[in-house]
């Protein structure tokens, strides 16, 4: 499965990256802003964008509703340490295909993409 990872937490960033890689995945990009997220997916159409919602500069759910919209083939999985009800709503409304806390184990991180990656649009 082809991902674009987003996080500005560099260190997280590299660690999900490289524990996904580590897992079959093939991790695309590795992107630390919502802009360079949806420039990734548009240069690489992978399977799935995981981006945090959170960014000192942009909006991942701004660029999750882009890529949603531009790239429908590409699933949109939110991965957040929020665990904001509201949020979650919003992001089920506009067509994520998956939420998940960063508080979870890499385990269910990785179910919880293959999931996300299977669902019917």
């Amino acid at each position: 499965m082809r991902i674009v990872v987003c996080d500005d937490h560099r260190l997280l960033l590299e660690a999900l990256s490289h524990a996904l890689a580590t897992r079959g995945f093939t991790v695309e990009a590795a992107t630390s802003n919502p802009a360079e997220a949806v420039a990734a997916v548009k240069l690489y159409d992978p399977d799935l964008l995981v981006i945090d919602l959170s960014f000192p500069e942009g909006d991942g759910m701004d660029a999750a509703r882009e890529v949603i919209a531009r790239h429908p083939r590409t699933r949109v999985v939110v991965l957040t340490g929020s665990d904001d009800a509201a949020t979650a709503l919003e992001a089920a409304k506009i067509g994520v295909a998956g939420y998940i806390r960063k508080d979870q184990r890499l385990g269910a991180i990785v179910d919880a993409l293959g999931r996300a990656a299977s669902a019917k649009p």
